[in-house]
């Protein structure tokens, strides 16, 4: 057997054991532990979250109103996730329920973070292959695929797996772009940004990274290359789709700086504070 058919041997055994982790254990929450109020009404079980970001992530999606985008029930974090998380619970009304409907509804959101966790591996495995070579691109899939924090992430909704999924995009879209750098592969490139930027807000950081890829092609011409029609081009795409997901911060952008919550924007920058 050559090195070529070791190297995707081994790259299909490393994709498939790590998807094999982040698919056991997602139904974990169900106890016999019930408070002793809960008891003295015949409940028996009742089911548990193990990450805090998770329920309030769940809740918003639930009460996200299709028909006020400018009035979102969460601002900490980007509407993308709430829109993820509500078409996976199309049906569901309401947490606070039966045990076994909270595990379904905990269940659904959570195959979804896993399945946005599988493309990981893949995705660092085809970056590293560009810049590196086959023997680099397969250790750093193994540990992606491997790592706990990574196979942490893929077992709880929560908006740092999504984020890591689109700021991973990025990477491989910005590569593909500026090997051949058209217009079309450089509006992907920003329509990708608005979306990791739609998860978490500083996802508009990925900007400066296309702008200096864009910029290093050549240093010598960086004000010509700034006036590039396909990198305003990608700044228009991002900016799209970031205010399509989240229209209020232009229509209401008070709405960053209230802190009447904890799951307002300002709270949180005064807790990073």
């Amino acid at each position: 057997m050559n090195t070529g058919a070791l190297y995707r041997a081994a790259l299909v055994l490393c994709l498939l054991l790590g998807v094999g982790l982040r698919f056991v254990g997602l139904t974990r929450g169900t106890s016999d532990f019930v408070l002793p109020e809960a008891s003295n009404e015949g409940v028996n079980s009742a089911f548990y979250a193990f990450h805090p970001d998770e329920q309030t992530l769940i809740n918003a999606a639930l009460a996200l109103d299709w028909r006020s985008p400018i009035d979102p029930p969460l601002t900490a974090y980007g509407l993308l996730s709430l829109y993820l998380a509500r078409a996976a619970l199309y049906g569901e009304r309401t947490l606070d329920t039966d045990p076994a409907a909270r595990s379904r509804i905990y269940l659904r959101v959570r195959l979804l973070a896993a399945l946005l966790s599988c493309a990981l591996p893949a995705m660092v495995f085809w970056l590293g292959r560009r810049v590196m070579g086959m023997g680099p691109a397969l250790l750093a899939a193994s540990f992606t695929a491997f790592t706990p924090l990574a196979i942490q992430q893929a077992h709880f909704f929560t908006v740092d797996g999504i984020f890591a999924f689109f700021a991973l995009a990025f990477f491989c879209a910005l590569s593909w772009a500026l090997e051949r750098p058209t217009r079309v592969r450089y509006l992907l490139v920003g329509l990708i940004i608005g979306a990791a930027a739609a998860v978490r807000l500083n996802g508009v950081l990925l900007g400066l990274m296309l702008v200096v890829g864009h910029c290093a092609m050549d240093w010598r011409q960086v004000p010509t290359r700034l006036r590039d029609p396909r990198l305003w081009l990608a700044v228009g795409g991002a900016l799209g789709v970031l205010l399509l997901l989240q229209p209020y911060l232009l229509l209401d952008p008070g709405r960053l700086t209230r802190v009447h919550t904890t799951n307002d924007f300002a709270y949180s920058l005064q807790v990073a504070q």
